[in-house]
Parts: structure tokens; sequence; C-alpha cells
């Protein structure tokens, strides 16, 4: 008898170190999945930053080329205003002189 209570002893510690052991490699194998998850989180957040980083870049240059253009275009606007003015200003004076010479 108690040598069959010796052998179930020794049953139940192999049984629970069999657990500790699947137990062992269970945690092992979530801290592995764990860490692969956030490594792809870390690379899926640096190619989130390349990608906004060359958006904003590629957002400035078009900024600036607008801004640019606007502001040719309002130098030509401006050019134009100013010529219509002067030749106003030179039609009502040859009008002037036309008027003056003929009385």
């Amino acid at each position: 008898a108690a040598e069959a209570a010796a052998k179930l002893q020794v049953n139940r510690m192999q049984k629970a170190e069999e657990r500790a052991h699947a137990q062992a490699v269970h945690q092992a194998r979530i801290a592995e999945q764990q860490r692969i998850a956030a490594e792809q989180r870390r690379r899926r957040q640096e190619a989130y930053e390349r990608a906004r980083t060359e958006h904003e870049a590629k957002l400035r240059v078009l900024q600036s080329r607008k801004r640019f253009l606007q502001d040719v275009m309002a130098q030509r606007e401006d050019r134009k205003a100013k010529a219509k003015a002067l030749r106003k200003l030179l039609k009502q004076r040859s009008e002037q002189t036309i008027s003056f010479h003929s009385k």
C-alpha cells in the first residue's frame, strides 16, 4: 500500500511538472506573439510617419507653387490695371489736345 501511494505521489508530481511545463511553453508562445505584434505595430508606425513626412513635403511644394502663381497673377492684374489707367490718361490728353486745337 505504501508502495502504491508512493507511485501515485510520483505520478501526481510528474503530471504537475508536465502541466507546469505546458503552462511555461504557453506563456512563452504568448510572449513571442506579443513581441511580434509589437514589432508589427512599430513598423506600421514608422511607415505611417515616413508617408506622412513625404506627403507634407509634397503639400509644402504645392502650396509654395500656388502662392507663387497667385503672386504672378496679382502682379499681372496690377500691370493690366496700370496699363488701363495709363491708356485712359493718354486718351484724355489726346482728346484735350484735339479739343484745344480745334477751337
